[in-house]
Formats: structure tokens, C-alpha cells, sequence
């Protein structure tokens, strides 16, 4: 019932690997990265690619399982001890599938963030390439 969690899908998109975990996954990140969430505001700053994919790829342990509580305290060994396991599954899951790249996977403590203990998932080698037509003010990849 949970091999996703352990064994997620992975999605390549534009060359980057995004981790499934919820079973439409292509679709949604597809979605998310071409469809306009806002406008070019004034003064707001551009997201480099490598940042977006970076925050597709960042998991609160908390949040996967909804009928846990994510910010009770008592339940931060049990969290730490399932982030230890699945720090290991989805890095041999990367490996196995993307033998000719290197990850990142770690687990992060909860911090000043205001996010919770947490997988961090990032591609280290080779460096991302932005994909064409991928705008930074927008936040999205323009198609035409």
C-alpha cells in the first residue's frame, strides 16, 4: 500500500527528475510549471530554474501521511526514523534509475523556515540547464 513512499516514480521533465508521490504526478508538475500562477510583478525577483525544481523536490515528513498531526512534538523520533529509511530508498531509487547523474538527499531538521523536519532532493551532476522559454519572473516554462 505505501511501495510508492518507499519506491516513489520519478518524472523527468525539461531534463529535470522530480519525485511522484502522489500518482498523476506528470500531469500536475506539467501543469504547474507552464500554467501562470500571477504576472511579472515590479520588483520581484527572478527564480532560477534549478530553485523551482529544488522546491518540487522538498518533502515535510508531516505531511505525508494526512492523518498524522504535523506539528506535534511527540511524533518528531518517529518522523526522524522514517526520514532516515526513506533517505536511503530514494537515493538507491535515483541511482538506479539515473546512474549517470548525482543526488543529494538529506534530511533537514525543522527550522526557523516555519517548515518541518523534511527530504531535500536535489541534482547535483550534472547542473540543471534552464529549459527554454522558462521565464523567472513568471515562474513558468512559455510555451508558444
Amino acid at each position: 500500500m505505501y511501495s510508492f513512499l518507499y519506491w516513489p516514480r520519478l518524472v523527468e521533465i525539461h531534463g529535470a527528475v522530480f519525485i511522484g508521490l502522489s500518482g498523476n504526478d506528470e500531469e500536475e508538475i506539467r501543469k504547474r510549471l507552464t500554467s501562470t500562477t500571477g504576472r511579472a510583478i515590479p520588483g520581484r525577483g527572478e527564480i532560477p530554474w534549478a530553485e523551482v525544481v529544488d522546491s518540487f523536490n522538498l518533502f515535510e515528513l508531516g505531511h505525508l501521511f494526512s492523518a498524522v498531526p504535523v506539528h506535534r512534538d511527540d511524533f518528531d523520533p518517529l518522523h526522524r526514523e522514517l526520514g532516515s529509511v526513506l533517505v536511503k530508498s530514494w537515493h538507491a531509487r535515483l541511482v538506479d534509475e539515473f546512474p549517470e547523474r548525482e543526488f543529494s538527499v538529506r534530511l533537514m531538521e525543522a527550522d526557523e523556515s516555519m517548515m518541518e523536519m523534511r527530504i531535500e532532493v536535489k541534482q547535483v551532476s550534472p547542473i540543471l540547464s534552464t529549459p527554454d522559454g522558462w521565464d523567472g519572473r513568471l515562474r513558468r516554462v512559455v510555451i508558444d
